[in-house]
């Protein structure tokens, strides 16, 4: 029997979550995205959970991206786009969660494990410049 692609474990209003496919970097394939998105759904519903860490097994990488050895499997331009398009709807996802969601980096983190290239397009937390566009800073006037 193959082991989980995802580990769920909640202790003490703790919901530590293990992308869990070290032999390739925490890469995110089809199955991973599908087991990462039912977790996050009911984790959020799930009282006990009162934050979600999300990390990688291994000490190689927290999360390498997109897994591309099957890319050329998927067709088309278009349906290999669609096929990654899951992964943008779970990071929207997590975005707006009421439970608050943690990465626990460590190695690489690469392509989509680093998405928003922009963070203040959608992490509540942080405001804009009005003068600059970016996060505020110390050095914003």
């Amino acid at each position: 029997m193959s082991e989980p692609v995802l580990l769920v474990e909640v202790t003490d209003g703790v919901a530590r979550v293990t992308l869990n496919r070290p032999e390739v970097r925490n890469a995110l394939n089809e199955a991973l995205l599908r087991e990462l998105k039912a977790a996050l759904r009911r984790l959020e519903d799930d009282a006990g959970a009162r934050v979600i860490v999300l990390h990688g097994a291994g000490d190689r990488a927290f999360c390498a991206g997109a897994d591309l050895r099957r890319v050329g499997d998927r067709g088309t331009t278009l349906e290999a786009r669609e096929s990654f398009g899951g992964l943008a709807r779970i990071l929207e996802h997590m975005a707006r969660m009421r439970t608050p969601v943690i990465a626990q980096v460590h190695g690489y983190a690469l392509a989509a494990a680093v998405w928003p290239r922009e963070p203040t397009s959608w992490w509540p937390q942080t405001t804009r410049c009005s003068d600059c566009r970016r996060s505020r800073s110390a050095s914003c006037p």
